[in-house]
């Protein structure tokens, strides 16, 4: 899926939510709530408890319907709050561009039967989480602006459904993140984690091969790809985000 400094681009990009929510402390708010499903990357749960929906759902706004069958539409989490509105609209994003990335890109194209599926399912796993990354550096830029805003906001905790998770926590461990410059090393990381530490695994010398030219490796997985695959994806995570999210908080 997406990275956060995908999450927080795509996010940004929608100019209604964006213009809706117009005070810093709500962009703070609505920038927060876009990485926060991935605070499982500090709480080790299953993925599905933030994501409302496992990784074989069936399309896309399956896991913003879960959320609001499980704890009622958005007045109801919110209270009407205007911060906390902004939290769940870019958590609603989040939401709903990793179901887009998982729908367009990873199943037609390194899934079981997709288009690159002559090659090894290895291969697939760290050229998708590359694609990614390549993703990060394009948008790494957008998010640079905001950091401050984050740097300054304090989640005020009145999401109950995320009331015993470390959310002031999680805002601490994405400043250090996104405080740094783009590095392509993370795939190193991501493959070790495929792995699961065994060193011997072929996504290790994947990625490391990958990693010997990145730039190169990036440009040689568009071309596997079939044309205007990223492009697509763009059009439709901003169609899926504005139509969704938009009803959503409406």
């Amino acid at each position: 899926m997406p990275n956060l400094p995908t999450h927080i681009h795509f996010s940004l990009t929608s100019t209604t939510l964006r213009d809706t929510f117009n005070t810093k402390s709500q962009t703070a708010a609505f920038i927060l709530g876009s990485t926060t499903p991935d605070i499982r990357a500090i709480t080790k749960k299953n993925r599905s408890i933030y994501h409302f929906v496992d990784l074989d759902f069936g399309g896309v706004g399956e896991g913003l319907e879960n959320l609001v069958n499980k704890h009622g539409d958005l007045n109801k989490i919110t209270a009407a709050d205007p911060e906390m509105t902004a939290f769940m609209a870019g958590y609603a994003s989040h939401l709903v561009l990793d179901e887009t990335w998982i729908t367009t890109v990873f199943r037609p194209n390194f899934g079981s039967g997709g288009k690159l599926s002559d090659f090894s399912s290895e291969a697939n796993l760290v050229w998708d989480r590359a694609l990614q990354l390549g993703l990060d550096q394009m948008y790494w830029e957008t998010m640079k602006p905001f950091i401050t805003d984050l740097k300054e906001y304090k989640y005020p905790g009145d999401i109950y459904f995320l009331k015993e998770e470390p959310v002031d926590e999680w805002n601490d461990w994405i400043l250090r993140l996104l405080d740094a410059e783009f590095s392509w090393n993370r795939l190193g990381f991501m493959a070790n984690r495929i792995a699961k530490g065994d060193l011997s695994h072929p996504v290790i010398g994947i990625a490391e091969e990958f990693l010997s030219d990145p730039e190169v490796g990036f440009q040689e997985i568009l071309q596997k790809l079939p044309k205007n695959t990223i492009d697509e994806f763009n059009e439709a995570a901003k169609k899926n985000i504005a139509t969704l999210v938009g009803g959503f908080i409406s």
